[in-house]
């Protein structure tokens, strides 16, 4: 587990552009499954946008709060950004067809999971957005983990990745 300071919203992209930038190295014999967790107004969306703007897609990233989800394709890869926020019970994620939207070639990005625990497959990368006030100031933080051993090193690229970025910026 990795918590990171986030400072300024250049350093969101750059979290961001580490995430893309470590999935793109690697091999892809199975897709991604992010978790993105926080409050409202986080940053969750916001590091979606960034780490989907990586990759080189430049359609109109929104919140998919109302939609539940939203898709894109570039090169070959295929990305769902879902917000489960509005789900008043876990079995609503059954209606959606999530199973069959996971291969390869697939990155799935998931805010609030949490709604929908129960009926999700394990994440490769769970990222909780936090914020704390000090005073009139606002810090907000950045906390990367994993549950499987073998995306450890993955984690870890992700953030040498980061901070490499970051002190050359």
């Amino acid at each position: 587990m990795y918590t990171i300071k986030i400072s300024e919203l250049k350093e969101t992209s750059i979290l961001a552009a580490s995430i893309a930038e470590s999935i793109c190295k690697e091999e892809r014999s199975n897709g991604k499954i992010i978790y993105l967790y926080g409050d409202l107004g986080s940053g969750k969306t916001t590091l979606v946008r960034y780490f989907l703007q990586s990759f080189g897609i430049v359609d109109n990233i929104k919140s998919p709060s109302f939609s539940i989800m939203e898709q894109y394709y570039i090169n070959e890869i295929s990305f769902y950004h879902f917000d489960f926020y509005r789900f008043n019970h876990q079995s609503e994620v059954l209606n959606i067809g999530l199973n069959e939207l996971k291969d390869k070639n697939t990155i799935m990005l998931i805010e609030w999971p949490e709604k929908a625990i129960g009926f999700l497959p394990k994440p490769d990368l769970e990222i909780l957005l936090s914020c704390s006030e000090i005073g009139t100031d606002v810090e907000r933080y950045a906390t990367l983990s994993t549950q499987k051993n073998k995306e450890e090193k993955w984690l870890t690229n992700i953030i040498s990745a980061y901070k490499h970025v970051l002190a050359h910026t």
